[in-house]
């Protein structure tokens, strides 16, 4: 338990997990993500527009799948990916689960750094919670927000489901 890290701790020895915020802000650096989308709407009088979103995404396997929000890609005709390092790629996408908000896509790429994902029945409250992104579409901001885990399996009814769904609440700032 505490505050140092615990949340991305996995099973395998022969890994240090990061032991600050800073550590954890380095070795996430090359795994999040910029994701740009396009759809194609009509308007007025049969004019067809093209309309532009942005977010964030997770890199999860080192040959291209990215884990991001449903709603980000929501409706696209074109999704593309940047690197950190400023290289672009379309990407195709590979499923979507609209209730709980979730999405996979993947680019043509190799040797990319995928995140390292922690064991959520390991966290307790006071944990400390690390957020990074691409609020807004800010073009590789590299936004970076801190807190603590609140609370656990916070019961929230989700309309979509018709029914509760339980969350890990942060106050950290997630835009």
């Amino acid at each position: 338990s505490g505050t140092n890290g615990s949340s991305l701790n996995t099973s395998d020895d022969s890994t240090t997990a990061p032991t600050s915020v800073t550590d954890v802000a380095d070795a996430t650096a090359n795994s999040v993500v910029e994701i740009t989308t396009e759809s194609v709407t009509t308007g007025n009088f049969f004019q067809q527009q093209i309309l532009t979103g942005a977010g964030s995404g997770v890199i999860i396997t080192a040959d291209g799948y990215i884990v991001t929000n449903n709603h980000v890609i929501e409706d696209s005709s074109k999704i593309t990916v940047t690197l950190r390092d400023g290289t672009k790629h379309e990407a195709k996408l590979v499923g979507t689960d609209v209730q709980t908000d979730l999405a996979v896509i993947k680019i043509e790429a190799n040797g990319l750094t995928p995140a390292v994902f922690g064991d959520s029945d390991r966290l307790e409250v006071g944990d400390e919670a690390i957020v990074i992104g691409n609020p807004s579409g800010l073009a590789l901001a590299g936004s970076f927000t801190h807190g603590y885990i609140s609370a656990l399996n916070r019961s929230v009814y989700v309309s979509t489901l018709g029914s509760n769904v339980n969350f890990i609440q942060t106050d950290a700032a997630i835009n």
